[in-house]
């Protein structure tokens, strides 16, 4: 793991920590100002509206451009200004794709919407600031892809900080001053700190290229002037298009298996409980958030680097072609390969200890976080609400690891894939769409949530996990298959990340103890039973059962530090000496 790799990853964690306080903060400061029926309007319909828009919009771009670096790079530095240059054009392709997106789904949007929800303060204007936020967030696309391929990640963390705050305090300012005013500006806020945000990121990022960038070719232009060259190919590289092109098709499908939960919620759940499922997912998001986003980016980028294919062969390679290339591979690049193994094992492994914190620790003191974090009398913990928020943060925790372990599969497979490993993948995910709906709706049938006691919001989070587990099963059967075709000398068990024996038996004597707690009489009649406004925040019992689960969580953590000590070692050896370097 490279000095630079550990500080592109701590870069983009403390942006994400920035990101996540301030978003947690802006929710906490606004539940006693915003109602359930605005936070469901704005975080679950505006923000699944305006975040399809730009994943089918940009992500297949931003990932197939990510594996041209080292071109982009050769072509600035003086060599093939011609593909330079195409790469620069492909990279302004989001802005028209996403405008007529937009439009699409706007207009469709607009006719579809209940009129419950359109008939909230200020809900077509907000709509329509949602939508010129989404133009503006566009425009700034071609900047962030010619940074990312700068490796100026530093650059454009702190522009993403910058935007992440100014639209923090846009939005409780306009809603703390409609308070004061006696005028429900609930929606208004949220559209215009949204707005704020993007024309942050707009300005911020342009600037940013135009003063770290000596370069006048910042702008789409035709690569060959000839009057026979009229075609797609005078603009952008065949290659380039054909693989961007695989990815979007992708996204598509990926955009739903991703959103999906809340396009389903905005259907068949009330809008004050959409409300709550919001602010659960805002809680239980925050630390997937800030440690799984950044370490996804930050491989993907890695990956893309050290396991691009050669020169020699294009994306649109046949998988016979690469692996008849498997005897010529260099030295350098089985170094590199086994660096990429490395670094995929100690995320994989990480990533298992942070499910095994948030299964284990989790659920049992969802209840008393929840109370602690909206007080007694918050109307999201009256009855209904409060079940709501519980219960899909207690799910969650379950989901977690799980999104983490995907997230970095998937980044490795969209990093290395063929086109046709790629087409594949989108048929599979065609099926695991299936999978999704058949699964809420058997969660979701009479029979299973009268039995077991299932709500609707907790069935779409359970059909999640069995989503994710299969996105994971194919990935992770890429990964081996991946690495003996193309790498047959390096070791089969290279890969192998299940923590020790020893580290699940102190994890599941940690789980037995906490819910043992939990479960205790002279606990539960104070812990599990219904939120009162009367109830004190914290009762002997909720100490016991707090001590119950900080000494368990110590136990565990030290059992890990002892399995694991020599690459804490390594890396703590390898964050000194990025320290030093700068």
């Amino acid at each position: 793991m490279s000095s630079e790799l550990i500080g592109t990853g701590v870069s983009l964690v403390g942006l994400q920590l920035v990101s996540r306080l301030l978003t947690f903060f802006l929710n906490q400061s606004l539940l006693r100002l915003a109602t359930p029926e605005t936070l469901g309007t704005a975080s679950i319909q505006f923000e699944l509206l305006v975040n399809t828009i730009l994943f089918f919009s940009r992500e297949g771009i931003r990932t197939g451009l990510s594996r041209t670096q080292h071109l982009f790079i050769q072509g600035k530095s003086g060599g093939d200004g011609r593909r330079h240059q195409q790469i620069i054009n492909t990279s302004y392709i989001p802005i028209p794709i996403g405008t007529i997106t937009s439009l699409t789904l706007f207009t469709i949007y607009i006719t579809t919407v209940t009129d419950q929800t359109r008939t909230q303060t200020n809900f077509t204007r907000s709509l329509l600031l949602y939508w010129v936020s989404v133009i503006i967030e566009l425009l700034s696309e071609p900047a962030y892809i010619n940074l990312t391929l700068r490796g100026e990640t530093g650059r454009r963390v702190r522009v993403e900080g910058v935007a992440v705050t100014v639209k923090t305090i846009g939005t409780i300012s306009v809603v703390y001053l409609g308070s004061y005013w006696g005028y429900d500006a609930g929606l208004l806020g949220f559209a215009i700190g949204q707005l704020t945000y993007s024309l942050s990121l707009c300005i911020g990022f342009w600037s940013t290229l135009f003063h770290c960038s000596s370069e006048r070719n910042l702008y789409p232009r035709q690569v060959d002037n000839s009057s026979l060259s009229i075609g797609l190919d005078s603009w952008i590289h065949a290659a380039d298009y054909s693989l961007c092109w695989a990815l979007t098709r992708q996204s598509i499908i990926k955009q739903f298996l991703t959103e999906g939960d809340k396009l389903i919620v905005s259907k068949i759940c009330p809008i004050a409980n959409q409300g709550a499922y919001a602010l659960a997912m805002n809680y239980g998001s925050l630390v997937a958030r800030i440690l799984f986003q950044p370490i996804e980016e930050t491989s993907r980028l890695y990956f893309s680097k050290n396991l691009s294919l050669p020169s020699s062969q294009s994306p649109t390679t046949t998988k016979e072609t690469r692996e008849s290339t498997v005897d010529h591979t260099s030295k350098e690049e089985s170094e590199r390969a086994k660096g990429a193994i490395d670094l995929l094992k100690n995320l994989l492994k990480a990533q298992i200890y942070l499910g095994l914190i948030f299964i284990t620790f989790g659920p049992p003191y969802v209840r008393i976080v929840t109370r602690l974090l909206l007080g007694r009398r918050s109307g999201y913990l009256k009855e209904g609400s409060s079940s709501t928020i519980v219960e899909v943060l207690s799910a969650y925790c379950h989901l977690i690891p799980l999104l983490g372990l995907n997230g970095i599969i998937e980044g490795f497979v969209q990093s290395t894939a063929l086109e046709s490993d790629l087409n594949k993948l989108s048929k599979l995910m065609g099926l695991w769409c299936l999978i999704f709906i058949g699964s809420v709706s058997l969660f979701n049938s009479p029979f299973i949530s009268t039995q077991f006691s299932i709500s609707a919001e907790v069935a779409i989070v359970m059909a999640t996990c069995i989503n994710m587990i299969c996105r994971i099963g194919y990935g992770s059967w890429y990964i081996i298959h991946y690495f003996r075709s193309k790498y047959p000398l390096i070791p089969a068990n290279s890969l192998k990340i299940l923590p020790s024996s020893f580290t699940f038996i102190a994890f599941v004597g940690a789980a037995y103890a906490t819910r043992s707690s939990l479960s205790h009489p002279s606990s539960s009649s104070h812990i599990l039973r219904k939120d009162s406004a009367d109830d004190p925040l914290i009762s002997y019992a909720t100490i016991i059962h707090l001590r119950t689960g900080i000494t368990c969580l110590f136990g565990c953590l030290l059992v890990i530090m002892i399995s694991e000590r020599s690459r804490i070692k390594e890396f703590l050896r390898r964050f000194k000496s990025r320290t030093k370097s700068d």
